[in-house]
């Protein structure tokens, strides 16, 4: 329980900083990179414990399971949410699957986070620059340009 209750309490902070997302004006894809930065460093800090938390997550139960798929829900709620405005002004497609796009970055980031956990080096940087490249790549399929 209480390893469950300091990474309830450190991603509602993670969270908190993703609400300090950059403006409507900025670049779509600097928003969504924007985002991604404060939980690829907060994993990086402490990487043992980062690994013990991260597979403590995967299986919790009871009332901290509920509140961290609930933090969950949220940080995806925001990224649909980043999308729908994206899409409001012509950047992805009308038919886009907004759900499913902020599902699959979440799955992407997540993946990022274990690899560089289990690498000689975490790399913020090199994991910006890979998020960066799999945005470009989601919006080459859901880009309203396509």
């Amino acid at each position: 329980a209480l390893l469950a209750a300091v990474l309830v309490a450190d991603l509602e902070q993670i969270l908190r900083q993703f609400a300090n997302a950059l403006g409507p004006d900025a670049p779509f894809e600097e928003q969504l990179l924007h985002l991604v930065r404060p939980g690829y460093t907060f994993w990086g800090k402490r990487p043992a414990l980062s690994r013990v938390l991260l597979k403590e997550m995967w299986f919790l139960k009871g009332p901290w399971a509920d509140r961290l798929r609930a933090l969950e829900r949220r940080g995806q709620e925001g990224v649909v949410a980043l999308l729908a405005s994206a899409r409001e002004q012509g950047q992805l497609r009308p038919d886009a699957d907004l759900e499913l796009a902020a599902r699959t970055g979440f799955a992407f980031y997540l993946n990022t986070i274990v690899g560089a956990l289990d690498s000689p080096a975490y790399d913020i940087e090199a994991m910006i620059e890979d998020t960066r490249r799999f945005f470009r790549q989601l919006m080459a399929g859901i880009g309203a340009g396509r």
